[in-house]
């Protein structure tokens, strides 16, 4: 899909749907959505062109992964961030909800990958 602001919302709305079909409880996709919200951000945000979402379910695992296409930003110190306040607080967020996350650059931009425990084994079919 496009890495744009208005891409975000349609990967929430997929991912819910998928979510709803694979039984998750209430907490479970509320979690997941809001993974694939911030992770769609940032690459709608830092992407150049384009992003892919990618969502299974393993056992007792969600596990999340989006590429996108942008390069790598100049390192900033804290100070230097006007808006601080408003921005770069989604991979915390995502930190303490997950049990991994893991930013790969690749060939073509960035990975980035989050595993999600559940709380119990989930079936994508019963």
């Amino acid at each position: 899909m496009p890495a744009r602001a208005n891409a975000v919302a349609t990967a929430r709305h997929f991912a819910n749907v998928l979510f709803k079909r694979w039984r998750l409880s209430d907490e479970e996709q509320d979690t997941g959505a809001l993974i694939v919200s911030e992770l769609a951000a940032n690459a709608a945000q830092h992407g150049l062109s384009d992003m892919t979402i990618y969502l299974t379910l393993h056992q007792d695992r969600l596990h999340i992964m989006v590429n996108d296409s942008g390069i790598p930003e100049p390192a900033q110190s804290p100070d230097s961030e006007a808006d601080g306040d408003e921005h770069g607080r989604g991979l915390e967020i995502i930190s303490a909800l997950a049990t991994s996350v893991a930013l790969l650059r690749s060939a073509s931009g960035w990975r980035t990958y989050v595993s999600v425990p559940l709380c119990r084994k989930s079936s994508a079919y019963g």
